[in-house]
């Protein structure tokens, strides 16, 4: 079929194009399709295939068939570039005459290529390397620029005269042409027909030579390239010979080449180039796994100064705790149970004066051992105020308060310690002393118990101390609220616990008696244990020598 700027199909029906707008005229009745939105330029020739149409434009070529349309975009299929005029012939070939040339396309492959856009396609170009000479005319009065002569051969109109070409004396290499890798260039160095090198270190840019033989056109071989880790597709150079590769790195690569022939017969095996690049001692993996142990040693050297100024002002902050405390012990002994103990003494030898069986001697009695119970309260507070002093663990911590006689408390006791022992730091000892302390007395006045167990944990996380008498028990309205009406030790508690960080629980046992139970954090326990950590090291050590 002979393509022409107007065309008409089965129903009589004429299209025609204008810009990027193609007319359908058909009686009186005109319609307009747009096509401007595919971005394929201006409408350069419409011809009629008996299922449809193809619309050459300046940057495509375009299918319509009914309401359907396809496209090939030039950027994927150059031969589509410029086209002027459109030929089919009844030996199932389609002739599309451009800017580029002639090319040669099965119909069957054209239209495989509308329907799957990414699948490859074999064409072949005639230009002036075949003796067409000149190109489509584009000036004046442009009519029909390509026709089927009575004997076969196509004939285009171009701006040096008429050429023709009879398809049946179109000679086709059948055989895909060999490829090779002429040679690799590196500085200034040059490795001729190179299979597998191994490059100097630091080397970053590369050229690479390869070559293909066909004896009847090599200049129309086409080559496709990738360099595996670099490229992620074939590379398409055209008919180049050679490429370049920059800002390379360090690694293993492999170079692949292949070559198709002006019949569109391509060598899919190609020729493939192995080589590495080695590194410098920067590039090097120790050099990275130094760098690696310098940062991890300046971020300890950074976290070892910050531990110690935190606890150079933990320390600070201790003392002035324990010197404002000692100051309020001395206080209340020198001053406040001083003073009520001499008026106890005054108010009892006035009591001894009075007679026996006077009714307000007994009452004065009575108020006397209030009183008496009053100052013993009193120095309980005072030694709770003077904790004792910590150069230790929490065993040798809790077996000291728990030893501490507390007005008459259960006079059996026990402390089971699980796992390693490691040192509390000022701040713990200082508050765990004052929650022990608490939770003793507690014991010794409510709790009617023959019998204190204390249970140390040295987990790798926490601290864990449990407290269980064998007496009656918490009160379930002081579980619910957490303190008993007119009383604040357990709320002192919770607050030291919170200083800590630490979680603090109160519960009854199931085989009865109270339960306290105090977990504190490792960092904030024991803070940083130079020879706890050297010991963890060892031990890891061990344990992989034995795995």
């Amino acid at each position: 079929m002979i393509g022409s700027g107007i065309a008409t199909d089965a129903t009589g029906a004429m299209f025609a194009g204008d810009g990027s707008t193609l007319f359908r005229l058909k009686g009186n009745t005109l319609r307009k399709i747009d096509l401007a939105r595919y971005a394929l330029g201006d409408i350069t020739n419409v011809v009629s295939n008996g299922q449809g149409f193809l619309v050459s434009t300046t940057r495509g070529l375009i299918r319509i068939q009914g309401d359907r349309i396809r496209t090939l975009d030039a950027t994927r299929f150059p031969w589509t570039r410029g086209l002027r005029e459109i030929v089919q012939t009844s030996r199932g070939e389609t002739w599309l005459y451009g800017t580029a040339g002639v090319v040669r396309i099965a119909s069957n492959l054209l239209n495989r290529a509308f329907d799957a856009p990414g699948q490859p396609v074999r064409t072949r170009l005639f230009d002036f390397r075949d003796g067409l000479f000149g190109s489509p005319q584009r000036r004046g009065f442009v009519g029909m620029q390509a026709a089927v002569g009575g004997d076969g051969r196509i004939w285009f109109a171009t701006s040096a005269g008429l050429a023709g070409i009879d398809p049946a004396a179109v000679y086709e290499s059948a055989g895909a042409p060999p490829v090779s890798i002429r040679s690799l260039a590196a500085g200034a160095r040059t490795f001729r027909d190179p299979s597998a090198l191994i490059l100097p270190p630091g080397t970053r840019s590369i050229r690479i030579a390869y070559a293909a033989a066909s004896l009847s056109a090599p200049e129309r071989v086409q080559f496709r390239y990738r360099l595996s880790g670099v490229d992620t597709d074939w590379v398409d150079p055209g008919t180049r010979r050679a490429t370049n590769y920059t800002n390379l790195g360090p690694g293993k690569y492999q170079f692949q080449v292949i070559a198709g022939n002006e019949a569109g017969v391509w060598n899919r095996r190609g020729a493939t180039l192995d080589f590495e690049i080695r590194p410098t001692f920067v590039q090097s993996v120790p050099f990275r796994i130094l760098c690696g142990v310098l940062v991890v040693a300046l971020l300890w050297l950074a976290y070892r100064v910050r531990i110690r100024a935190v606890s150079a002002q933990v320390r600070a902050n201790m003392a002035v705790r324990h010197d404002e405390r000692e100051r309020i012990a001395r206080e209340l002994h020198d001053t406040l149970l001083q003073s009520v103990t001499g008026l106890i003494l005054r108010f009892q030898h006035a009591t001894i004066s009075m007679p026996p069986d006077l009714p307000e001697r007994k009452t004065l009695e009575a108020a006397l051992d209030g009183a008496e119970d009053v100052i013993a309260q009193g120095r309980d507070r005072v030694r709770a105020l003077r904790p004792p002093e910590i150069n230790g663990d929490a065993e040798t911590l809790l077996t000291e308060i728990v030893r501490t006689p507390q007005h008459g408390g259960p006079p059996f006791h026990s402390v089971t310690v699980y796992g390693e022992p490691r040192l509390l730091t000022p701040a713990a000892a200082d508050e765990i002393a004052g929650i022990a302390n608490e939770a003793v007395i507690n014991i010794a006045r409510h709790a009617a118990a023959t019998k204190v167990d204390v249970t140390i944990q040295y987990r790798a996380e926490a601290l864990v101390i449990r407290l269980r008498d064998d007496g009656i028990g918490f009160d379930p309205l002081v579980l619910r609220t957490g303190m008993r009406d007119g009383h604040f030790g357990l709320v002192g508690m919770r607050e030291r616990a919170r200083t800590l960080g630490a979680e603090l629980i109160f519960d009854n046992a199931p085989a009865g008696g109270a339960e306290v139970t105090l977990v504190v954090p490792a960092p904030k326990a024991f803070g940083f244990d130079r020879s706890f950590a050297a010991r963890m090291w060892q031990k890891g050590l061990r344990l992989l020598r034995s795995g």
